[in-house]
């Protein structure tokens, strides 16, 4: 294929139907151009066509898959794990659970309503490129609407994971302060500090962390936690 050649439905179609049939030589030229031209304008119809199958085939099952969330909790579980207050961690724990639920709702919704809309928003799309370009052909503009709409979903789910990660670290950055303080208030009722397994004391690692943050962030930040 050359670099003139536009990318369209026959093109893409048959290229995906060769790869389900274990054409690994085509395969491995299309992610080759794919990883050449990527950030090109240049790009070659292959490597067009790669694009949407990484999307369609495997970008997009994978974020939707049982992998995907048993990695984000393993994670987060494993994390939860270095919270030493009971209560803490239990409160941690179900504002976690929470979070996960709700991104579980989410990405499911838009995998019903990207099943259910797609059709129609390529036709869509196809009559909107066709009205700007008569002259290009509606095997094109069927590439270019589907390629959108695909790549679209994958940076939706994106985004969804991303907040999903962000509101897990923040809870638990805020559960390790909690517990800071709780570990603090006992050794100064108590006179015995805790420990790490190292032997480090896990209120003075905090401590020391708190200052690393003030040095980057600058003056504008609070000051940090009175223990």
């Amino acid at each position: 294929m050359g670099r003139d050649q536009r990318p369209d439905r026959e093109g893409y179609l048959d290229f995906k139907l060769a790869l389900e049939n274990g054409d690994e030589v085509l395969k491995n030229r299309a992610a080759s151009e794919y990883s050449r031209d990527k950030d090109s304008g240049q790009r070659t119809a292959l490597a067009w066509y790669y694009d949407l199958w990484l999307a369609e085939e495997q970008q997009v099952p994978d974020a939707l898959s049982d992998q995907r969330r048993e990695s984000i909790i393993r994670d987060a579980k494993e994390r939860l794990a270095l919270i030493n207050d009971p209560a803490v961690r239990e409160e941690t724990a179900a504002r976690i659970k929470d979070r996960i639920e709700e991104w579980d709702g989410e990405r499911f919704l838009s995998c019903g309503f990207y099943r259910e809309t797609c059709e129609e928003r390529i036709r869509d799309r196809i009559g909107q490129r066709q009205a700007r370009d008569p002259d290009e052909r509606e095997a094109e503009s069927w590439f270019v609407a589907k390629f959108e709409i695909e790549r679209g979903w994958v940076t939706y789910l994106a985004d969804l994971e991303g907040d999903l990660n962000a509101g897990i670290t923040h809870a638990l950055e805020e559960a390790r302060e909690r517990d800071a303080k709780a570990l603090a208030e006992r050794e100064a009722q108590t006179g015995e500090k805790s420990y790490f397994a190292d032997g480090s004391s896990i209120v003075d690692a905090f401590n020391q962390e708190v200052e690393g943050r003030e040095a980057q962030e600058g003056p504008e930040r609070d000051g940090g936690v009175e223990f």
